[in-house]
């Protein structure tokens, strides 16, 4: 039998990714960055090799 965290760990990372996709300014990008920092990791720690990276590059190209 698989865990059912296997969904919610999806449904974190694709939520996470959507608001860091979706900042705008820098606040939205700290609170993007909050919760890519607390939930998925909490939920499953793959989930961190989905967000973390995608992350930093909009932070890399934001301050280019």
């Amino acid at each position: 039998m698989r865990p059912l965290s296997d969904v919610t760990g999806l449904a974190a990372a694709v939520a996470v990714q959507a608001l860091i996709l979706g900042a705008a300014t820098d606040r939205e990008l700290i609170v993007a960055s909050g919760c890519a920092g607390r939930s998925p990791a909490g939920i499953r720690s793959q989930v961190v090799w989905l967000t973390v990276p995608l992350l930093i590059v909009h932070v890399l190209c934001a301050v280019s």
